[in-house]
């Protein structure tokens, strides 16, 4: 699977496609991100942190997505990005300023 993302009138964007690219699904993300991680073995399996949209909320919140990136679920509060995902063990690969931490989802 191949992602990208772009930014519209303040509005995040995340578009993938299969490994041909012959074909682009674009959505609109629900929040900002720096970067959007996916397990390439499980392109279903997303993962970001990132700020939500609008003046309401200001800290920083880990976003999971299991359907490339269709619907996005909150987990709560994080700091960092996320580095890698590994799907099948369930872990989110954090890298927070120095260090790098797993995480089970």
């Amino acid at each position: 699977m191949l992602i990208g993302g772009r930014v519209k009138d303040g509005a995040p964007y995340l578009a993938t496609a299969g490994a041909d690219a012959t074909v682009w699904t674009e959505r609109k993300l629900p929040f900002l991100a720096d970067r959007i991680a996916i397990d390439p073995d499980a392109p279903d399996t997303l993962a970001a942190i990132g700020r939500r949209l609008g003046e309401a909320s200001r800290e920083a919140e880990l976003f999971l997505s299991f359907d490339r990136g269709a619907t996005w679920t909150s987990a709560g509060s994080a700091g960092g990005v996320v580095e890698h995902v590994d799907a099948k063990a369930r872990l989110l690969f954090v890298r927070d300023v120095y260090e790098m931490e797993a995480y089970r989802y």
